[in-house]
């Protein structure tokens, strides 16, 4: 089964991202969590790579993008990854 990915805004109404990327990796270490973001903004992506996440995109995203990017997640996973996992290559019909 291919593991969870969660995408996170890094702006959010009320919230900001990177607390929220904190918390989630203090909640479980081994989940990938990829950024995303309208406004690209190099010191913020280094410093979501350095506090964990597994990737940051800049919106527009297609699922295309996602799926390309995908290929390197799931580092933490025993290897896993999710685009080649054992449950098949992960599906953004819902996106």
């Amino acid at each position: 089964m291919a593991s969870p990915v969660i995408l996170l805004d890094l702006n959010m109404p009320q919230l900001d991202g990177m607390l929220v990327l904190n918390r989630l990796l203090q909640i479980d270490p081994d989940v990938d969590v990829a950024m995303l973001t309208a406004d690209y903004n190099p010191e913020s992506a280094v410093q979501a790579i350095k506090k964990g996440a597994c990737d940051y995109l800049v919106k527009p995203i297609t699922a295309e993008r996602i799926r390309n990017a995908s290929a390197g997640w799931s580092k933490k996973h025993d290897g896993a990854n999710i685009a080649h996992g054992a449950g098949g290559p992960p599906s953004f019909d819902r996106i």
